[in-house]
């Protein structure tokens, strides 16, 4: 390749990163936490490791300690054996409700956008990211990206999805960034690492289509990442028995990876109040039941603002919503946000008529405080 085109190509890499990181960016700071809070939300989410089984949130400190491997080691690990593999390995992430892994997956693709040479980039080949599906969700939904109307699941094949992707992308980049900008360079040289995450919280078409997107890219041995809250997906079950997809499962936080995150969480400004961190580390130790639900990201955090709010906290994570739900403020935006989170998380033990008793006021709350983030987070559950 002439030196001009090579150094059009790095050019153009380097605009969409940067493109992708502005947009993905847009969902680090909301009304929820402050800046700094993100930021080291997302720092604990980065701690989580990965384990070939996966570890109940009961099980004994000495199982944890030491247990699992960060993600990109997993992505930069070829299939079945196969050292000579040049690309990154097929994966499949399982992490459950709460565990942080949306947030996990959100970070490594912040990662492969940051500076030429460092961080994932360095340690993933610098590999170029496409994210067709977060969350369970097209990206035009959590990310505001691109003013994408359309339907993903009316791609039949992968390879129809990406150029789609690369389509929208362009048109975005040259709006916003940089009008001259093609991308046609990265469609010929570039071997994405798609990912596709949370494909089963689709509805039955989309998820069809997700899942025969993931089967193409593994029997081209392309890379891809897929994530699902389960491990119950016939789909990629399939794949993973032919020898085609490798699978790793979220490990519950470490002991040590709690107390600092609770260490540095009692410092930081932010309308989510905080206890002192001794009084939140002595709430964990008074039960069991309460460790369990610290090493998981959500419910550690949801504890966290329970104690600083109430003084204490419960043993289940039934207990841990409904005492949020009375004590939070609606007339605070912070609050608000964290209620119609609760109210929407599908896998909430709460009761969905209890759920739904928070519902009509909440719905008003958005529309009387003009709150778009609050009616995106209320439409999130399908039910």
């Amino acid at each position: 390749m002439p030196r001009d085109s090579v150094l059009q190509l790095v050019d153009a890499g380097e605009t969409y990163r940067h493109w992708l990181h502005e947009r993905l960016g847009q969902t680090l700071v909301d009304d929820l936490m402050s800046p700094d809070q993100a930021l080291e939300w997302h720092g604990l989410c980065r701690a989580l490791r990965l384990g070939e089984a996966p570890l109940p949130d009961d099980v004994d400190e000495d199982a944890i300690a030491g247990s699992g491997l960060p993600l990109e080691t997993w992505l930069s690990e070829p299939v079945s054996g196969d050292s000579g593999a040049a690309d990154l390995s097929p994966l499949w992430l399982v992490g459950g409700p709460h565990s942080g892994s949306c947030t996990l997956v959100h970070e490594l693709l912040l990662g492969l956008c940051g500076a030429r040479g460092s961080g994932a980039r360095a340690r993933l080949g610098d590999a170029l990211p496409v994210p067709l599906v977060l969350c369970g969700r097209t990206v035009r939904g959590p990310l505001g990206m691109l003013g994408m109307d359309v339907r993903w699941d009316s791609h039949a094949s992968a390879a129809a999805a990406i150029e789609r992707w690369w389509a929208l992308a362009e048109r975005d980049v040259r709006r916003g960034v940089q009008r001259g900008f093609i991308a046609d360079g990265l469609r010929a040289a570039a071997r994405p690492l798609v990912v596709i995450a949370g494909i089963d919280e689709l509805p039955p078409p989309a998820r069809a289509a997700a899942a025969g997107w993931i089967a193409e890219l593994c029997a081209a041995g392309a890379p891809v990442l897929a994530t699902t809250r389960t491990a119950a997906v016939p789909e990629l079950e399939a794949l993973r028995a032919a020898g085609r997809l490798r699978r790793g499962f979220i490990q519950p936080l470490a002991r040590p990876v709690v107390d600092r995150f609770l260490a540095r969480w009692a410092r930081l400004p932010g309308d989510l109040e905080h206890a002192a961190a001794p009084d939140l580390r002595a709430a964990i130790d008074g039960a069991p039941a309460r460790l369990a639900l610290a090493r998981r990201p959500v419910t550690l955090t949801l504890l966290a603002v329970l104690v600083a709010a109430a003084g204490s906290a419960p043993d289940s994570l039934l207990e841990l919503q409904r005492g949020l739900l009375a004590r939070l403020d609606g007339a605070r935006p912070s609050h608000r946000l964290l209620m119609a989170r609760i109210v929407a998380d599908r896998d909430s033990p709460l009761p969905f008529a209890e759920r739904a008793g928070w519902l009509a006021a909440l719905v008003a709350a958005a529309a009387a405080h003009d709150h778009p983030e609050l009616g995106d987070t209320l439409g999130r559950d399908p039910e």
